[in-house]
């Protein structure tokens, strides 16, 4: 069977059931999604989802738990334009790879802290509306105040940001 495929089908084939069982040995988060009667005003566009899990900064073992609002409409097959993903990688292998994945309007999906506070509650957004409404998004923190500002917290979510890419890939995987 492997004969019949082509080295390359399968050197690619491998690469890429690889990266899956990475992801699925390394999975440190869980979700469960949870109702809110609220969130139906904004129709079939978001969910809510309680993350829970933790990660490694500086050889400590932080939780990074949290609730998110989650886009329903993202692409997994969509590959956005060499302007703006040079890698050429589809949304559901940017986000197993831990990347940041794109709208079809070619805008990366931002993960916004609600209180600008890390841990704190996140939504996942476009950035081109995160940057139209940067100022009403971040207008509960003045800047010297961001938790960007702090080497650990700053580190702990871009740990988080890389495997909450990766759990929601495998989530598509297995088709939740």
């Amino acid at each position: 069977m492997l004969a019949v495929l082509g080295g390359g089908e399968i050197k690619a084939g491998a690469a890429f059931l690889g990266s899956i069982s990475k992801v699925t040995k390394r999975q440190k988060f869980t979700n469960t999604k949870i109702d809110l009667s609220w969130l139906d005003k904004f129709g079939d566009k978001y969910a809510a989802h309680e993350v829970t899990g933790t990660v490694k900064v500086a050889g400590q073992t932080k939780d990074i738990s949290r609730r998110v609002y989650r886009m329903k409409n993202i692409d997994w097959d969509y590959v956005a334009p060499p302007s703006v993903n040079k890698s050429g990688k589809s949304n559901l292998q940017l986000a197993l790879d831990g990347g940041v994945p794109f709208t079809k309007d070619n805008h990366k999906i931002e993960l916004h802290h609600l209180t600008q506070k890390e841990p704190g509650a996140m939504v996942e957004i476009p950035a081109n509306k995160h940057d139209e409404f940067t100022k009403a998004l971040h207008g509960l923190v003045e800047s010297r105040e961001s938790f960007r500002n702090d080497k650990e917290l700053y580190k702990q979510y871009n740990n988080f940001r890389n495997n909450y890419w990766k759990m929601r890939a495998q989530e598509h995987l297995e088709g939740k």
